[in-house]
């Protein structure tokens, strides 16, 4: 990629990010193929095309610009970390075959999270190039270089950093990576263990959030009109049959069964189950 062509401009708190392509450009289907998806590393973009211009367009959120970022005072812990997130992401790219002449090597095109530290790259899958170790080993000390840092670390460790990045011969992102994880275990900070309980934290606090969307919906339908408050169906009102007049029962309904003293049916009256036959009287209508 071209850092010319990145166009970052900023409104508010809002960052809008573009990178336009030549006609000529091919773009890496790879990287173009939501790879972002696969690489926290790298913000996720849209291929846009209007009036034959194409532009990959990113979407930023809320993070933060690494140059603002590094304007503010940062202790020994933070910028560890920060170069430790920095140079896996690069990492990655390597080991997966990404090449690192698409990513935007450059602290004003990086991002950063400021509560995880973690660190995000626009990248642009076309003018794949041999990587330059050299312009990375310059973005890493630009990163440590540009930093405000906090007064009361007293130790050497930022000058050891650099002393690192000065070493003779080709620079190693990886080797760099191991180099700042062994000075954060010298102050007793596991980094790999800690991003493991940070993602385990994460991830319950997601769950527990869609239990508690799912407990809100249930509540809601079972408050619903037409259920009890306890989600059953109301039970319905108990029909007592009016009796007819005189005291005889609805045709096709039984008449209640009376029992005699020896426990057994009443002579005369009806079996279980079944009518007992109306008697008529001479005008039609049911005699008393």
């Amino acid at each position: 990629m071209k850092k010319n062509k990145v166009l970052l401009t900023k409104t508010g708190d809002t960052y809008n990010c573009r990178y336009v392509l030549d006609q000529t450009d091919i773009i890496d289907e790879k990287v173009d193929k939501g790879v972002s998806g696969k690489f926290p590393q790298i913000i996720p973009c849209r291929l846009e095309e209007k009036d034959n211009q194409r532009e990959f367009i990113y979407e930023i959120g809320n993070k933060v610009q690494l140059t603002e970022f590094l304007k503010k005072e940062i202790n020994k812990k933070q910028m560890l970390t920060l170069l430790y997130n920095l140079l896996s992401g690069l990492e990655a790219f390597g080991m997966n075959m990404i090449s690192l002449s698409y990513v935007a090597k450059d602290i004003q095109y990086v991002f950063v999270a400021p509560e995880s530290l973690n660190v995000y790259f626009i990248v642009a899958g076309v003018d794949k190039e041999i990587t330059d170790l050299n312009e990375v080993r310059n973005f890493v000390k630009d990163v440590i270089c540009n930093a405000h840092y906090f007064e009361m670390d007293r130790d050497n460790y930022v000058a050891r950093l650099i002393t690192f990045t000065n070493k003779l011969g080709t620079f190693s992102v990886g080797d760099m990576k191991e180099f700042v994880n062994q000075l954060l275990i010298d102050m007793g900070i596991h980094i790999e263990e800690e991003k493991k309980k940070t993602e385990k934290k994460e991830e319950k606090t997601a769950n527990d959030k869609v239990s508690r969307i799912g407990v809100m919906q249930n509540n809601a339908k079972m408050v619903q009109p037409g259920a009890s408050a306890r989600g059953s169906v109301p039970p319905m009102p108990n029909r007592q049959v009016p009796p007819m007049p005189n005291g005889q029962p609805m045709p096709g309904r039984p008449m209640p069964m009376q029992m005699g003293p020896d426990g057994k049916p009443m002579n005369g009256q009806p079996m279980p189950g079944r009518p007992m036959p109306m008697q008529m009287g001479p005008d039609g209508k049911p005699m008393n």
